[in-house]
Order: structure tokens, then sequence, then C-alpha cells
């Protein structure tokens, strides 16, 4: 699916990393399909309100998409998401869990 201009897809996911001094265990990783442009949030807890609060955050700072690609992990699936994504007047689409693969072509 050919991508027209920056920031028309995105595509999130959240990564388990190890525990930093700070306690934060996971990160969601944001990145434009356009320009592979990537934005990273540290996140203690993957639940739907620290993704959707990040999630607000970068699209107040960066307008938001026409389309967000997730997985169909909970946090992702929430109603809180889809709140958020009616709010901004976007589409989410589902994607294998693999999506940061995907990025790279």
């Amino acid at each position: 699916m050919p991508v027209g201009m920056p920031w028309e897809r995105l595509g999130a996911d959240i990564l388990e990393l190890p525990k930093s001094t700070a306690g934060h265990r996971y990160a969601l990783v944001v990145q434009d399909y356009f320009t592979k442009w990537l934005s990273v949030f540290p996140l203690k807890s993957p639940t739907a309100a620290a993704v959707a609060q990040q999630l607000i955050q970068l699209f107040y700072q960066m307008g938001p998409p026409r389309i967000v690609h997730a997985d169909q992990g909970r946090n992702f699936e929430s109603d809180l998401l889809k709140e958020v994504c009616r709010a901004f007047g976007l589409r989410k689409r589902e994607l294998l869990p693999t999506i940061l693969k995907d990025m790279d072509s």
C-alpha cells in the first residue's frame, strides 16, 4: 500500500525492554511510514491508558495521521483507544504483531 505524504500512515507497537532505573519496562514505538521518522515513548506499563496518553500527546504535537496501523493487542483494541481514534478522526487498521518488520519495506 503506497504512502503519499508524511504523517499519512503510522505504525505503532509496544516493545518489552529491560527495566530502566526509572521503572520503565516498555516502549511505545510509533513510526511514520513515509519518512521512517521514529518516536519512542517509555512506559512503565503497556496499558491502554498509558498508550492513549502518549498518542494524544503525539497527535497534539504533530497533528493526527489518517491511519494508524497496530496489532490486535488489548492496549490497541480497547474502547479508550477507539475513542481516541474517533476524537482525532483517524482510522485504525490491524496488522500482524510484527509490524516493525513491515515498516522496513
